[in-house]
C-alpha cells in the first residue's frame, strides 16, 4: 500500500473514530460534573449543620431534613414531644417559610420512632451511597439530589436516606433509599406493591 493510500485510510478512520470519541468526551464530563454537583451537595449541608447546631443546639432533633447544593430545610423538634419548627436555610442565610411547607412521610408516627438527631446522617454516609450509585457506569452522569431524610411508616417502618436521582441515560426521575441505621437499600416501591 502506497505511502498517500495509508494517509487516507488513516483520516478516513479518524473521521469515522471522531464522533464516538467526542461522546466519550461529553459524557466524560458529564460525570465530572456530577461529582462536583455531588460535591457541593455534601459541603451545603456541612454548612446547613454548622448553622442548624448554631441556631438549635449541639445536636438537634429532626423530624425531617431535605438538602441539596444551595438549600437545606428541616423540621426541628425543641424536644422529643415539642411540636415541629420549619426552618430553611438557602445560600448561607435563614430565610422565611412563608408559602413553604415541609412535611413528614409519617406525620402519624409517634416521637420515639420518628424523631432523630441531626447527628445521625453523617456526609460520610451520603458520600458512600452517591459513590456506590455511580460506581455502575451508566449512572455516573445522573444528577443526585435532593437527598431526604426522615421516618418512613407502614409497611417500611424505617428511618430513610432517599436521594432523588435524574437519569441523563434513561431521561426520567427515581429515588433510592436507605435504611439509615444499617445503610442497605430499601426498595419502598416494592414494599408498597405488596402490602396493596
Amino acid at each position: 500500500m502506497t505511502p498517500l493510500r495509508v494517509l487516507g485510510l488513516a483520516g478516513a478512520l479518524a473521521a469515522i473514530a471522531w464522533p464516538f470519541a467526542q461522546a466519550q468526551d461529553v459524557r466524560a464530563i458529564q460525570a465530572r460534573e456530577a461529582r462536583r454537583t455531588d460535591e457541593r451537595t455534601l459541603a451545603y449541608f456541612e454548612k446547613f449543620r454548622a448553622a442548624l447546631t448554631a441556631k438549635a443546639g449541639a445536636d438537634p432533633l429532626l423530624s425531617m431534613l431535605v438538602f441539596d447544593e444551595q438549600e437545606a430545610q428541616a423540621l426541628v423538634h425543641a424536644s422529643r414531644d415539642a411540636g415541629a419548627e420549619h426552618v430553611i436555610y438557602r445560600q448561607g442565610a435563614w430565610i422565611g417559610t412563608d408559602g413553604r411547607q415541609l412535611r413528614p412521610w409519617a406525620p402519624e408516627a409517634g416521637a420515639a420512632v420518628a424523631r432523630f438527631p441531626l447527628s445521625a446522617v453523617q456526609p460520610s454516609f451520603v458520600r458512600e451511597r452517591m459513590n456506590a450509585h455511580r460506581a455502575d457506569p451508566q449512572k455516573a452522569t445522573d444528577f443526585l439530589g435532593p437527598v431526604r431524610v426522615g421516618y418512613f411508616g407502614a409497611p417500611v417502618n424505617k428511618l430513610l436516606l432517599e436521594i432523588q436521582v435524574g437519569s441523563m441515560s434513561a431521561l426520567g426521575l427515581s429515588a433510592v433509599q436507605f435504611d439509615l441505621a444499617t445503610g442497605l437499600k430499601v426498595d419502598v416501591a416494592a414494599a408498597l406493591r405488596k402490602s396493596n
